[in-house]
């Protein structure tokens, strides 16, 4: 994108409200031009003809570098970057192999100390196949327990990937988010001695959590086991 751009990502399946550029742009334009910033908002979720089922999960009014860490809150369709958080992401690439886009922008803005600016009215029809449409509720409890189900391998792997990547582009990064990636590097060491640097860390790091009760007791014993 031209440098002066501000970009919105979309997907194949859904439906744009009319105002979802104007009130992104508007968010975005709170921010100073030189800090990069991503805004993301909830999506209205409907049948295959439209019809709404219900909203995604509610997104948190303050998030930051160590709870994007354990969690991606901000869904690539609902996602504009600013210029600058455009450029951030540019510096950065190649972008990982193992992760989605809206996450890694996600951790990349936050991680720089850009701003996150979460709207909780939804911008989109998001349209589901029937045998997938669920309501809020029933779309929170079903992401805990296909979480479980998965168990933690699947997590921790991302989750060492991209305290690794992120590590290789710690120039890009402020000096609290490089702190914290170093710590969580040696928290993951085997053995013995990595699970007790892990319950320490959990205690250092009060930020390093999810935003739902569940999802964070679910995160906590998936980091502990390492």
């Amino acid at each position: 994108a031209p440098p002066t751009l501000s970009v919105a990502f979309c997907d194949q399946d859904d439906v744009w409200f009319p105002d979802k550029l104007e009130r992104g742009l508007r968010a975005l334009a709170t921010v100073p031009e030189h800090a990069p910033a991503l805004y993301c908002t909830r999506q209205m979720l409907t049948d295959k003809n439209l019809r709404p089922t219900g909203l995604s999960p509610e997104l948190p009014d303050t998030t930051g570098f160590l709870p994007a860490m354990t969690q991606n809150i901000a869904t690539g369709c609902t996602l504009m970057l600013s210029p600058a958080a455009c450029a951030l992401l540019r510096k950065a690439m190649p972008a990982p192999t193992f992760l989605l886009h809206d996450w890694w922008a996600y951790l990349m803005v936050s991680g720089t100390g850009g701003r996150i600016l979460t709207d909780n009215q939804p911008s989109l029809f998001y349209r589901q196949h029937e045998k997938n449409a669920v309501g809020a509720r029933s779309q929170f409890l079903h992401r805990a327990l296909a979480a479980l189900k998965r168990g933690p391998t699947a997590f921790m792997n991302i989750f060492r990937a991209n305290t690794l990547y992120l590590l290789n582009r710690q120039n890009l990064l402020t000096p609290d988010a490089v702190n914290a990636l170093h710590l969580l590097r040696k928290a993951q060491t085997p053995g013995w001695k990595g699970a007790l640097s892990r319950v320490s860390l959990m205690h250092r790091l009060k930020q390093l959590r999810r935003h739902k009760k569940l999802e964070q007791l679910v995160f906590r014993v998936w980091f502990l086991l390492g």
